[in-house]
């Protein structure tokens, strides 16, 4: 039996199947070696599930069995996660960020921590604290290029 919440699965792997059809079906990427793509899924004799994988990627399918709950929590660690930086580095590009302090004005603690909740980098960052804390991490790693912006937590 596959434990996909324990296994290492590259990006890339992840990035072959969408979160549409990883939730329809319930099933995760597990390796891609060569033209054969490992699926861990909780009904191995879902054929219909297995096609639709095939003919979207192009690769030979194997399955590997998993229980549902454990699908789901690779599901919440993989791609919920992706989701979720994707939607905070939207709002970053869409928004210009910028805290003016207006002479003699004064800022509360209230207005303070308001005004950081809202924050699209704020977001990023407890996106990426929540991600590195639900996977037990040690470290995260951020390496900004100049057109994206991987970031990875290793578990």
């Amino acid at each position: 039996m596959a434990n996909p919440t324990t296994a290492e699965i590259s990006e890339e792997t992840i990035q072959l199947i969408p979160h549409a059809l990883v939730s329809k079906y319930h099933l995760v990427p597990l390796s891609l070696q060569g033209s054969s793509l490992t699926l861990a899924m909780a009904d191995p004799s879902n054929f219909v599930a297995v096609d639709e994988v095939k003919f979207l990627t192009g690769y030979d399918v194997k399955v590997a069995v998993a229980t549902v709950s454990s699908i789901q929590q690779a599901i919440e660690q993989y791609y919920d996660r992706a989701m979720k930086y994707d939607e905070v580095l939207g709002d970053l590009r869409n928004q210009e960020v910028s805290l003016v302090k207006e002479e003699g004005a004064t800022w509360t603690l209230q207005a303070l921590e308001q005004a950081t909740e809202e924050a699209p980098v704020v977001r990023l960052v407890n996106a990426i604290f929540t991600d590195a804390i639900r996977k037990r991490a040690s470290d995260i790693h951020i390496e900004p290029y100049e057109k994206y912006f991987p970031c990875t937590v290793p578990h």
